[in-house]
């Protein structure tokens, strides 16, 4: 299952982003006496730009398997603080917009992505001529 942790703070790295993932996925005597619930298979953080503020917001983004954990995993991270800001946590759904006569019609699909690299700049779609 793929999970958005969104707003991220400026300050954070990806190997906080690990860490603060990780600690969901361990239960606490996870050491002593059992498995973890789910492995981490990839971590990322990517930027979003609005092309009229100039504004930036990063988000980080995490597959786990098993995908029957992430409901879990999405519980005991959402509200947690990360680098002194609390974090929304959520499931990711891909999303495509689209322009209908007029107006701006969000389409979610649940294939999810793997990873996300570089910056994504979000713009509105133009309609096909």
């Amino acid at each position: 299952m793929d999970i958005l942790i969104r707003r991220l703070p400026d300050s954070t790295t990806h190997l906080d982003l690990r860490h603060f993932v990780i600690s969901a996925l361990n239960p606490k005597w996870y050491q002593f006496f059992s498995k973890p619930i789910a492995h981490l298979v990839s971590c990322s953080i990517f930027e979003v730009t609005d092309t009229q503020t100039h504004s930036v917001e990063s988000h980080g983004l995490v597959r786990i398997e098993p995908a029957s954990a992430g409901v879990e995993i999405i519980r005991k991270l959402d509200g947690l603080m990360l680098n002194g800001k609390e974090m929304e946590v959520r499931k990711f759904y891909r999303r495509l917009y689209r322009e209908i006569e007029g107006r701006r019609i969000q389409i979610c699909l649940r294939r999810y992505s793997t990873s996300v690299k570089g910056t994504v700049v979000a713009s509105p779609l133009k309609s096909p001529a």
